[in-house]
């Protein structure tokens, strides 16, 4: 059963419905989304997708690709200005892209695992109140094992943040009743978790790249990837998690298939450029 506040937000995020037969295309959907972009909202309910959907979705796929084309040229200028190149495929990667198993892990394994990870708990509320809040606690504190060792230090800044986390559950549980408060809750914080999973989602694809990165040009390095995170998650929160992996392999499958044309005749920097734009 959905609150009043959960409603007013359905209401106000849904506007031109894709499959409603009213202005179905990519145009219409590109807008709806810029428009939720600008204050996300979080929604139980599921947009049902229907052919016409389908087709201004894989239409949105080309749209954002050519998107790109701009993204890459500021990147690029950005990079100059800081006396940074762009960084090439690591050793890694380039292993990977380079066998033939490329196609599996692109078209597959990525979005199916990337969708779970990032955005398949943002549709349901104890998934934003309390699966995100611990799971990022677990981020964290890998993290700071990895920097800081098993130290003292490391041990103290991680008991402090289990207590903090403990007070926030049970904080939590006391309210699991309030239907209305855990609502605002979920309002309130949505926004920030929106976009602070599209950081991290365009974060992990750092590893794609040789290391020696400056910190501060990492967002710039993995915009491709945070400008496609963006729409993967208006359309998870729009359609539903099994259309936000579509997507996302459709995405992957467009760049792997051009990206193989390209390998025949372009150079290795063509490729590496494609590449660079979005996987």
């Amino acid at each position: 059963m959905q609150s009043s506040a959960e409603n007013d937000a359905l209401s106000s995020c849904r506007g031109v419905r894709l499959g409603s037969g009213q202005g179905v295309n990519s145009f219409s959907f590109i807008r709806d989304m810029v428009q939720y972009w600008r204050a996300p909202v979080f929604v139980r309910s599921r947009e049902r997708l229907k052919p016409e959907g389908a087709l201004a979705l894989i239409g949105v796929v080309g749209l954002l690709l050519l998107a790109m084309i701009p993204l890459n040229l500021i990147v690029t200028s950005v990079m100059a200005v800081a006396g940074a190149d762009m960084p090439a495929m690591s050793e890694e990667f380039e292993e990977e892209f380079t066998s033939g198993r490329f196609v599996y892990l692109a078209v597959l394994v990525a979005p199916l695992l990337e969708e779970l990870l990032f955005r398949s708990w943002m549709g349901f509320r104890t998934g934003l109140l309390v699966v995100m809040p611990v799971g990022l606690c677990l981020i964290s504190a890998l993290f700071i094992f990895s920097s800081l060792g098993a130290g003292a230090a490391a041990v103290g800044l991680c008991a402090f943040m289990l207590g903090a986390l403990g007070l926030y559950l049970s904080r939590w549980w006391s309210l699991r009743g309030e239907d209305r408060v855990l609502a605002g809750m979920t309002q309130v914080i949505f926004p920030w978790v929106f976009w602070g999973v599209i950081v991290l989602f365009g974060m992990i694809h750092i590893g794609n790249f040789e290391d020696g990165i400056p910190v501060f040009l990492w967002p710039l390095v993995v915009a491709p990837q945070m400008l496609a995170g963006a729409v993967l998650g208006y359309v998870r929160m729009r359609f539903g998690l099994l259309v936000a992996i579509g997507f996302h392999a459709a995405y992957n499958l467009v760049i792997v298939i051009i990206t193989t044309l390209l390998m025949i005749g372009a150079s290795d920097a063509a490729v590496s450029g494609l590449v660079w734009l979005a996987l």
